[in-house]
């Protein structure tokens, strides 16, 4: 398994994603239970009308909807999902920054898995409006502790479960997966994958890319506070703090340096 921050896998996919503790570090707290407001409904919308104006579930529009009073066929018509938001009261009528920033991040990350989305949050009281919508659509199975806890799991879920463990996944799965990691620059990510496909030398590869950015980073840093100092700094106690940084970056460099003649 690899982890990748949400803001970071923007254009990757992979089969199985797990999202962890999405909502426990959440600034928008209170914001969330604005999801509470969505109201889920079933429509009636006309097949042809489905054809013609490419409707999508949860966003009919109004114009769309079949009204109570008009009598169509069974065949003539299919009900679809849509989404509407109850009327909100003028204190909450305003622009929910931290909200929409984490919603866009949320899409990223449901949006990158092209078969199953495992979901895990501690936060119970944050993700449990969001739950409920889920739920409700009918797009997530919840699995309680106690069915993880006794090994009850069958059928797809369990082998979900040993996919998670690493049972399914080949050996050319994991080569394939580290160069796709490799070619976007995720060289930490890339070795791991190399380690699972027993590609030594791959991941030779990939460390040593690694560490050549990570030490373009601090060289860049070291170069930044040496600046900082020349140009800011006027007492004795912030060149000494400056100087303190820039040896405990040196030191950095030169391990990864030393660790990089080692493999070599």
């Amino acid at each position: 398994q690899m982890c990748i921050r949400d803001r970071c896998c923007t254009g990757l996919e992979f089969d199985d994603v797990i999202l962890y503790n999405f909502f426990v570090d959440s600034e928008a707290e209170d914001e969330w239970k604005l999801i509470d407001k969505l109201v889920i409904e079933d429509v009636k919308v006309k097949k042809s009308t489905i054809a013609s104006n490419a409707v999508e579930q949860l966003s009919v529009k109004e114009e769309f909807i079949v009204g109570a009073s008009e009598e169509l066929k069974e065949e003539e018509y299919e009900v679809l999902k849509n989404v509407r938001m109850k009327a909100l009261p003028r204190s909450v009528q305003k622009t929910n920054a931290s909200l929409v920033s984490e919603l866009k991040h949320l899409y990223t990350a449901v949006t990158r898995p092209r078969k199953r989305l495992i979901v895990f949050d501690e936060d119970m009281e944050i993700r449990k409006a969001v739950l409920e919508y889920w739920c409700a659509l009918g797009y997530v199975t919840v699995l309680n502790e106690k069915e993880l806890e006794n090994g009850s799991l069958s059928g797809p879920v369990k082998q979900l479960a040993e996919t998670l463990a690493g049972r399914n996944t080949s050996k050319a799965g994991w080569r394939a997966q580290g160069m796709k990691m490799f070619r976007r620059k995720y060289y930490e990510q890339a070795m791991k994958c190399f380690e699972n496909s027993g590609d030594e030398e791959f991941c030779t590869h990939a460390e040593g890319y690694l560490n050549a950015s990570r030490g373009s980073e601090i060289i860049a840093e070291i170069n930044s506070v040496k600046y900082e100092m020349k140009e800011y700094a006027t007492n004795k106690g912030e060149k000494r703090e400056a100087n303190i940084r820039i040896n405990e970056l040196t030191e950095t460099l030169s391990l990864i340096h030393n660790c990089r003649c080692r493999r070599i």
